[in-house]
């Protein structure tokens, strides 16, 4: 039985391997054929394209130039959350390491750890047989206020649509977080630290974008736009946070956008950024609660493609570097990373003995 299973599985894999190389060699063929007949085409001076092309007469696609107002970006960086609430009427116990607190005018003897993404109910009735060397603390008229923070390596990509100096799309993003201790303004000499449940976490954004481009400067070597845009949308808090009633929040951001133009497809930006946020833990048996404040400031860094208007130059013996013509139909002679109608050494700013492959020419 061994051997049958075997012998099939060979020749199965035999077979799949025969017609992966023969599909694979006329593909080849294929394609070979068709570069030989357009270049016959082309230097018979006839025209592979039939009459109503777009492109024909010099004019370009409209499809294409409808593709052209868009702009695919991705960025990514470095972000910090900073995490704030106030505790007002609260008594503080701390036990090994965790903080405890308790509503003072509730009626049930509930204490609460890890609020910050979920509470943790703990019930009894001597506190003092439950936490042995605990520091008790009881509430007070002033709050005690808790400050935190993240650290953030977000991920963007978002679309846009550019007409003029105005650009409106959407995007989703990604942010994966690490979270620090918290600092207690009042009696954190005797409480120690509020060490969050949590490490780590993996939030997400949906949004709205609109953007205006305020200023542009030119020269020989930059080409920059300052763009003020915004975004808002909704944060998903992520997975840590999955035992909240409401996991998602409403957020508003701000950011500067400061791009260096290489093409007019091909863009490198930077964009720092302040966001604005907050989210709600409710002490359901308490009917309180806890409001948190969690705006970010990020930079990212990030590339901006726009579709091309206008194809390659499909004639592989072409060296025409500007954007030109054949047989009526226009063509860019540069990939889109680069200027399309560039002028003396724009795109190459050093003759070629001063760059590294050609320094041991002789």
């Amino acid at each position: 039985m061994f051997n049958f299973i075997y012998y099939f599985y060979s020749v199965s894999l035999s077979s799949l391997r025969n017609f992966i190389f023969t599909m694979f060699k006329s593909l080849i063929l294929s394609l070979l054929f068709l570069n030989l007949f357009f270049l016959h085409l082309q230097a018979q001076n006839y025209s592979p394209f039939p009459a109503g092309h777009p492109g024909v007469d010099g004019k370009k696609g409209n499809f294409r130039q409808l593709l052209n107002k868009f702009s695919f970006n991705i960025s990514s960086g470095y972000s910090r959350t900073f995490y704030s609430h106030s505790l007002e009427n609260f008594d503080f116990i701390s036990s090994n390491n965790v903080l405890y607190i308790k509503d003072k005018d509730s009626e049930n003897l509930n204490y609460y750890a890890y609020w910050l993404n979920g509470p943790t109910k703990v019930d009894f009735l001597n506190s003092n047989s439950l936490f042995p060397e605990e520091v008790h603390v009881p509430s007070d008229s002033i709050p005690v206020k808790l400050r935190g923070a993240s650290n953030g390596i977000p991920i963007n990509l978002y679309l846009l649509f550019n007409v003029k100096r105005f650009r409106v799309g959407g995007g989703y993003s990604m942010e994966w977080q690490r979270f620090e201790n918290f600092n207690l303004d009042r009696h954190g000499e005797l409480l120690g630290q509020y060490k969050p449940e949590i490490t780590s976490n993996v939030a997400s954004r949906y949004y709205l974008m609109l953007g205006y481009n305020y200023f542009t400067y030119r020269s020989r070597v930059w080409n920059f736009n300052w763009v003020a845009d915004a975004q808002v949308g909704y944060h998903n808090l992520g997975t840590a946070f999955s035992s909240l009633p409401k996991k998602s929040q409403f957020f508003t951001n701000l950011g500067l956008t400061i791009e260096q133009e290489y093409s007019e497809y091909f863009k490198i930006f930077i964009r720092p950024s302040v966001e604005l946020k907050r989210f709600d833990v409710p002490l359901l048996e308490e009917e309180r609660t806890i409001k948190n404040l969690n705006p970010a400031a990020s930079v990212q860094l990030g590339i901006s493609i726009r579709f091309p208007d206008l194809p390659r130059c499909p004639i592989k013996t072409c060296k025409t570097q500007i954007i030109h013509v054949h047989n009526g139909q226009k063509f860019r002679g540069q990939p889109i990373y680069k200027k399309q109608n560039r002028k003396y050494g724009e795109n190459n700013r050093k003759l070629l003995k001063y760059k590294r492959k050609y320094r041991n020419d002789k």
